[in-house]
């Protein structure tokens, strides 16, 4: 679990990245800083060093609208370096968006999902809504939609499964077919809202 005063920094991060990014074309590098604030005094326990995956996610502060939304499941890289990355990339590369500029950027709140250990889905029972998120592949194709999703929209465990299904591209029941493999996971969500 991240203390408050690594979440406040890792929402602080995110934003400061996409700032610094607009405005120099380049990724913000903070190791000495994040060395000094977060080693110093508290050891090396703090999960900003741990080699974890994560997605940020920005929606509009009016209406709660996803505005972007991208990142790793699993991660060689620290949890702080990942967030500074895929804040980036939600905010100028997600597909299904126009990239987020720095006018609109104030208008946005930010969510973080630190992403937990990935397990193989046997039994659509073992899925706690709001507490798991799915992955879902065939081939190429693969799909995944994190554990406040299905919460969000009031899903049931068949419908989240079957749209996580449709993010992958493929057939809502496709989950019935051999070939289609099925993964869950859990994850630690924390954003500027509260």
């Amino acid at each position: 679990m991240l203390r408050e005063k690594e979440r406040s920094y890792l929402l602080k991060l995110a934003r400061d990245s996409v700032l610094f990014y607009l405005n120099k074309n380049e990724l913000l590098n903070v190791d000495s800083e994040v060395q000094e604030a977060f080693q110093e005094g508290e050891g090396d326990d703090s999960l900003l060093f741990k080699r974890l995956g994560c997605f940020v996610t920005f929606k509009t502060k009016q209406s709660d609208s996803l505005r972007g939304c991208i990142g790793i499941i699993e991660s060689e890289e620290r949890l702080y370096r990942n967030v500074i990355e895929y804040a980036v990339h939600s905010a100028t590369n997600d597909p299904r968006f126009p990239s987020i500029n720095e006018g609109e950027l104030k208008n946005l709140n930010i969510e973080i999902s630190v992403m937990g250990e990935v397990k193989d889905l046997h039994n659509l029972n073992d899925i706690e809504i709001g507490v798991h998120g799915l992955i879902v592949e065939r081939g190429l194709s693969r799909g995944l939609l994190l554990p406040q999703v299905a919460q969000e929209y009031g899903w049931d465990r068949k419908l989240f499964l079957e749209q996580t299904c449709l993010k992958a591209g493929l057939p809502a029941n496709a989950s019935e077919d051999r070939e289609t493999k099925l993964y869950f996971f859990d994850s630690f969500c924390f954003s500027e809202e509260g």
